[in-house]
């Protein structure tokens, strides 16, 4: 299974610069209506779940280890991280 950071841990994280990049795959209507924020910019991308899966060889090799990735509750994000693990990727749900 996927490693899970909670949205504490998470805001802990960006405090801390330790939060490479953040891809949201939720619909692009969501993500524009709700944003993580903490103390410090981490770039994020928004790539909905159904691209994404079309993408997944892509982002193994283009996301920063350790990316976390997002949405509303949690499941298309961690299959997505799933399958970049399947392909060696290490990120986060």
């Amino acid at each position: 299974m996927a490693r899970t950071v909670t949205p504490t841990e998470l805001f802990a994280e960006i405090e801390n610069g330790h939060v490479p990049f953040i891809l949201d795959v939720r619909n692009p209507d969501e993500f524009a209506n709700w944003q993580v924020e903490g103390s410090r910019p981490v770039d994020t991308q928004n790539l909905p779940v159904w691209r994404a899966l079309d993408a997944v060889e892509e982002l193994a090799e283009t996301l920063p280890d350790n990316t976390v990735l997002i949405c509303a509750h949690g499941n298309g994000s961690e299959l997505i991280v799933d399958m970049l693990a399947e392909r060696g990727k290490p990120t986060r749900n």
